[in-house]
């Protein structure tokens, strides 16, 4: 059964600063959304106040139309990819993939070229090595919803195609959805089955055409 998460008006003012205003978000189980916007536009700012790691000056945060507080405490239902690494540097990779229920095996498949990193700590990998496996953990959880902010910095393009197959794979059964925002939007816009601009604190649909996203000054035309 499919789900749906929404952020209704978010409202976030730092002193004279207004981030967001009135902000709106959704996502269902079986899509990916893009979250597009400029550099300090508010991207993570609204994918933590989702999260529930940060609070806001307002927010309405709704899970199947109903009230959902702490989205954090929920793992089995959104997980949240941050940009900063986030897995404990003294954890094995066989204890995080078992923590997060992943398949090592399976990653070993798809990443042939990082099988040595099994048997490896976190902070002995190297930090493409260590962004790659934190991304992987996130999209292959047994989680409806995931919440990916910037994935693919860091990451060789040879394995930045190879995330981008695997979070297409995990929608067409239609029971995980992702919310991604990269700055590297042309890797994201082809996966992307809506695609939402961030801007002077509100959010807006928009499609994937250079001079719509140049006209809205997203992209210099």
């Amino acid at each position: 059964m499919g789900h749906l998460l929404e952020i209704d008006s978010a409202r976030m003012q730092i002193g004279d600063r207004t981030i967001l205003e009135h902000a709106y978000l959704q996502v269902r189980s079986g899509e990916v959304v893009a979250l597009l916007g400029r550099n300090g536009s508010g991207k993570s700012t609204l994918l933590q106040m989702l999260y529930g790691t940060r609070r806001g000056t307002f927010r309405h945060v709704r899970w199947d139309g109903q009230p959902f507080e702490r989205v954090f405490e929920h793992p089995e239902s959104v997980r949240y990819l941050p940009q900063f690494h986030f897995v404990p540097g003294h954890l094995s990779v066989r204890r995080v993939f078992a923590d997060y229920q992943v398949d090592l095996a399976s990653f070993a498949v798809d990443f042939p070229d990082l099988t040595h990193c099994a048997d490896a700590r976190i902070k002995h990998l190297s930090g493409g090595e260590r962004r790659l496996i934190e991304v992987y953990l996130i999209i292959r959880s047994p989680s409806a919803i995931c919440l990916l902010d910037e994935p693919f910095s860091q990451l060789m393009p040879l394995h930045v195609t190879k995330l981008k197959s695997l979070i297409r794979d995990e929608t067409k059964s239609g029971a995980k959805g992702f919310v991604i925002t990269d700055h590297l939007y042309r890797d994201l816009l082809p996966i992307s089955d809506r695609i939402c601009l961030l801007q002077e604190g509100y959010v807006s649909e928009v499609s994937s055409s250079d001079k719509e996203l140049a006209a809205l000054g997203y992209i210099d035309g």
